[in-house]
């Protein structure tokens, strides 16, 4: 407590400090960082932005963050590797400047992949896009082999090297 009873602010390792928000309303504390869902609907951009980066959230809050409208809050999305591969979908939906860089997380839909130049992606997404796409083992050593020789980051689109492969494969 300090002089004027008040609680004092936590110590190095005792919890986050926040500044308070002011606005025309008044002054208020930010929502409890408790509570990732209160934090979604009514936490500043940056905390917003903070926890979009966080790993394991929950389906709820991936849902309240799509729908906040800020493109910072989306890229973070956009980034964060737990993101189900649904989400990315809806949210390059709603953010289609955001589609590139949505469609270089591993977990991306098929048809983002193939939107960019092989070059563009890592071995991880790589691995996923066979999976999605079941690919065989052929194919897979095709494909890696055109990655490894293609530009990084670069060359042709994964999606015509995907068709160019199966063509090959299927004569």
């Amino acid at each position: 407590m300090d002089v004027d009873g008040q609680p004092s602010p936590p110590g190095p390792g005792e919890g986050r400090r926040y500044a308070y928000w002011t606005s025309w309303l008044g002054t208020a504390p930010p929502p409890s960082t408790d509570d990732p869902l209160a934090v979604a609907r009514q936490g500043p951009p940056f905390e917003k932005q903070r926890l979009a980066g966080e790993k394991h959230l929950s389906p709820e809050v991936v849902e309240v963050l799509l729908h906040s409208g800020d493109t910072d809050v989306a890229a973070r999305l956009a980034t964060n590797t737990t993101v189900t591969t649904d989400a990315l979908q809806r949210l390059a939906e709603l953010h289609p400047e955001h589609q590139r860089l949505i469609g270089r997380h591993p977990e991306a839909p098929v048809q983002l992949k193939e939107a960019l130049p092989i070059g563009d992606h890592v071995n991880y997404a790589l691995l996923r896009y066979y999976e999605q796409r079941g690919a065989t083992d052929d194919v897979r050593r095709a494909i890696y082999q055109r990655y490894r020789t293609s530009p990084q980051p670069g060359g042709p689109l994964l999606g015509d090297v995907w068709r160019e492969i199966e063509a090959q494969a299927g004569q």
